[in-house]
């Protein structure tokens, strides 16, 4: 047994030394490492329950005089979710989340496991390309139903499926309790069992915090292999995880200001890929729009009578959380067939307009608009929606791997001919996003999305592999041509920044002549039933209540 300090450096050769030798390491994130601990509307909301004031010059203080005013039982478990999801609607894929999915992916961790309740660390995956069930398998311990438990004997772990294990749960899922978070795992002998398989593994420890964390010490230590120890803070002797450190086998500790975890992994990132970047943050637009929102699925409950607060009167009043724009008939047809239950109608102006009621926690209604209609703008400006989400047709490419059938869905689209683009509303492009992951996760059925620049024009495209040539010199990096959509798109946003055009691919135009013939309305229907399902997972509510949505 022994405990000495460690650099940042050496671990980084020490990891891909073991990358080479395809030696696995487990990355333990713990709750300094989550958006709960970072999330500003917790303390804002529980201030007032304390019954002394905030230190804010101690984070860990006020964090851990959150958990405990939670955890004694004066709110409901309606109230705790409601409390939990209010704080994490706030949170977004930050750049350590991204930092830490590149090791992923490099094959520096096969195994983390986590406490963390968000879905930063999958959105960021994502965001690399890593997608959920096919390059990393979800484990939530004592959720049975949600999917079977992987392997986590280290001897398992060479070429195997990488894994996420969260210990105490998933918000967005519904499937955690702050009150016993250990209780997913302890009432069950052989799955506290597999779980402590994790202790023979080399361990890299981030953000422990002595209270949310305390639960996994059992599980992880005394660690057999090689222990690091990542933190600002040195452990106090009286917590269990102090013994255990002292227990394990090999432990080494890096403390202070590069024990923390934003630092870290930006500097072992550095250290194990290079001087490279990552990404260049002076090419990204600020981070009020930049940072992409990763709890866009949880559903809210009705805020509290206690924690409820009067309205601004400075707010816009919009009557309608969504509207859905339909170029013709058969998109139409598509979303409307999506509400089994019928939808009901009513006119404004000339215009027969479908109230699709709630889905999710918005309402929803939506509109028949001609690409050449001058009459949108009453219509708009009498539902004053709060965004407007457009469903269309494009051209994918084959070259990038697209199926027909497959959806596109552009973060800008340039328009041929005139040199211009229209920007996408920055904020949904995330939303949907991060929404395609969480479908991904609940029903476990691809949902083949492709997020990028599109190309458009303002004639009619008659021949595509002369428009496929054209994209290639003007805009490398599209996705795919728009067919329908983009110019309602255009109208649209002359009234509401906040659009977003999700299309459905009809075609490739460099795929071989014989290719299958798209059946129009199945394109049109997964597209229309995408949207659906993104919308129902909920946070399109209200959704300019707390600024989290650009105008």
């Amino acid at each position: 047994m022994s405990i000495s300090e460690i650099t940042i450096a050496t671990m980084a050769q020490c990891l891909k030394v073991r990358q080479k030798l395809q030696k696995p390491t487990l990355l333990f994130l713990g709750a300094k490492a989550g958006a709960l601990f970072q999330s500003q509307t917790l303390y804002d909301k529980l201030q007032r329950f304390s019954p002394r004031r905030y230190d804010a010059r101690n984070q860990l203080a006020r964090f851990h005089q959150c958990i405990g005013i939670l955890e004694k039982g004066q709110f409901s478990e309606t109230e705790i979710h409601y409390i939990l999801s209010r704080s994490l609607e706030d949170s977004f894929i930050e750049d350590t989340h991204k930092y830490i999915a590149a090791l992923v992916k490099y094959n520096f961790f096969q195994l983390i496991a986590t406490t963390n309740i968000d879905v930063g660390l999958e959105a960021a995956l994502d965001w690399l390309g890593l997608r959920v069930n096919n390059d990393f398998k979800v484990f939530l311990p004592g959720i049975s139903s949600s999917s079977s438990a992987p392997s986590l004997r280290k001897e398992d772990a060479r070429n195997k499926q990488k894994a996420l294990v969260k210990l105490y749960g998933e918000l967005a899922l519904g499937h955690y309790n702050l009150k016993q978070r250990d209780q997913f795992f302890a009432n069950d002998r052989q799955l506290f069992q597999g779980l402590q398989q994790m202790q023979n593994w080399n361990i890299l420890m981030v953000g422990f915090d002595p209270v949310w964390d305390v639960a996994v010490v059992p599980l992880l230590l005394p660690c057999a292999a090689t222990l690091w120890y990542v933190n600002e803070d040195a452990p106090a002797q009286n917590p269990p995880i102090f013994q255990w450190l002292q227990a394990s086998h090999n432990t080494h500790y890096l403390l202070g200001t590069d024990g923390d975890h934003e630092k870290f992994f930006r500097v072992l990132y550095q250290h194990v890929i290079g001087s490279a970047p990552l990404f260049d943050p002076r090419a990204e637009p600020a981070p009020s729009v930049a940072r992409q929102p990763i709890s866009v699925a949880v559903s809210k409950a009705p805020e509290p009578q206690s924690l409820a607060h009067a309205p601004s009167s400075s707010r816009v009043q919009h009557k309608v959380d969504v509207l859905l724009l339909a170029a013709t008939e058969r998109e139409l047809t598509a979303l409307r067939d999506q509400q089994h239950l019928g939808t009901r109608e009513y006119t404004i102006g000339d215009r027969t307009c479908y109230d699709l009621g709630k889905v999710g926690d918005a309402t929803v209604c939506l509109l028949r608009a001609n690409e050449t209609d001058s009459s949108l703008s009453e219509q708009i400006q009498e539902l004053s929606p709060a965004c407007i989400i457009i469903l269309g047709t494009a051209w994918g490419f084959n070259y990038k791997g697209q199926i027909v059938g497959s959806l596109l869905i552009p973060d800008r689209i340039v328009i041929h001919g005139i040199e211009a683009e229209n920007k996408v509303s920055t904020q949904l492009i995330k939303h949907f996003h991060a929404g395609n992951l969480m479908l991904n996760r609940k029903t476990k059925k691809l949902v083949l999305v492709t997020f990028g620049p599109m190309f458009s024009s303002t004639k009619v495209i008659e021949d595509p592999q002369t428009a496929f040539r054209d994209i290639h010199e003007s805009v490398p990096d599209a996705i795919g041509i728009v067919t329908s959509g983009a110019t309602l798109f255009s109208l649209a946003q002359n009234h509401q920044a906040n659009c977003l055009l999700v299309t459905g691919v009809s075609a490739l135009v460099d795929a071989a002549k014989d290719q299958d013939e798209a059946d129009a309305e199945d394109v049109l229907r997964r597209g229309a039933e995408f949207i659906l399902q993104v919308i129902a997972l909920g946070g399109f509510h209200d959704m300019e209540r707390d600024g989290l949505w650009s105008r």
